[in-house]
């Protein structure tokens, strides 16, 4: 027996809801930016941000990581931490979609910060080593 929508009983369903695990049709299924299907009931229930705008957190994380960029790496650390929490923020749906993209490229920025200092420190580890070589 084919399972039909609890919406739409003539419908045939497509999936479950991730969340509720009704049956739910093509018309009902909510996959708008989510990493899972729900139906609209359970998608209606996500809490939406206040606004559209970029959250603070998420500018803070990009001034750190932006910052971060000229071997300045605690403040990349910061960065990733706090554009990690913002990520977190938007799968749960409390966080717009430029505060996710703000949380993207402080993360970046603070990654590449992190291998620019440890690119420095190789380089300068090397440079000492040879400086002493030349010594003897």
């Amino acid at each position: 027996m084919e399972p039909f929508c609890v919406t739409h009983p003539d419908k045939r369903a497509v999936q479950t809801c991730e969340r509720c695990g009704r049956f739910a049709c093509m018309q009902c299924l909510e996959v708008k930016a989510l990493p899972k299907a729900l139906c609209h009931t359970c998608f209606e229930a996500i809490p939406r941000p206040a606004s559209d705008e970029r959250s603070r957190r998420a500018t803070v994380a990009l001034v750190f990581g932006v910052l971060g960029l000229p071997a300045l790496f605690p403040l990349g650390i910061v960065a990733i931490v706090l554009g990690s929490l913002e990520l977190l923020g938007y799968s749960r749906g409390r966080v717009s979609e430029k505060s996710r993209f703000a949380a993207q490229l402080a993360v970046g920025f603070g990654g590449f910060s992190i291998l620019a200092f440890v690119a420095l420190l190789l380089a300068l580890v090397k440079g000492l080593r040879w400086y002493f070589s030349q010594m003897h």
